[in-house]
């Protein structure tokens, strides 16, 4: 554990030295299971403290819910296609409870999964801030001709 915050200095030291300011980085916590979640928690707040953005992905699956969000109070919530699906149409006043929570945390929502252009217009309308999905764009292979080395001083 002490080892952490020379790395995290290394870290933000390599991020600045290729013209990126923290802010520019977003961390992402997945929703699987930690092994300590107070340790999590402790984490995400420093990285949010030296100005790191942090998402909580697939909120609504695995452990990725109401508990942790109040433990890590991410910057973005990017809320599951599942979640979103099961209550668009049949409980839209749970994803709106959900959003205005987010919102009033001051946090970003992202809804993940979206492939129906009337789904947007829906979820537009709840507040959501961001969209992800085939419907926009279909993940694409990129070839990656060039690598970076970054070699410790």
């Amino acid at each position: 554990m002490h080892d952490e915050p020379d790395s995290l200095d290394k870290i933000v030291h390599i991020i600045k030295s290729f013209g990126f300011n923290n802010s520019d980085i977003v961390t992402e916590v997945t929703e699987g299971e930690s092994l300590n979640e107070i340790k999590l928690g402790e984490g995400i707040k420093k990285l949010i403290s030296l100005g790191f953005n942090t998402a909580m992905d697939d909120f609504g699956d695995g452990q990725s819910d109401i508990n942790r969000f109040n433990t890590l109070k991410p910057n973005i919530v990017k809320v599951s296609r599942q979640l979103y699906l099961d209550n668009i149409e049949n409980n839209p006043s749970h994803l709106i409870s959900l959003i205005d929570y987010f919102h009033k945390s001051e946090a970003k929502v992202v809804v993940e999964g979206i492939e129906d252009e009337s789904h947007v217009e829906i979820l537009k309308s709840m507040g959501v801030d961001y969209f992800q999905g085939f419907f926009f764009h279909k993940p694409t292979l990129v070839e990656i001709k060039n690598t970076i080395q970054v070699v410790p001083k």
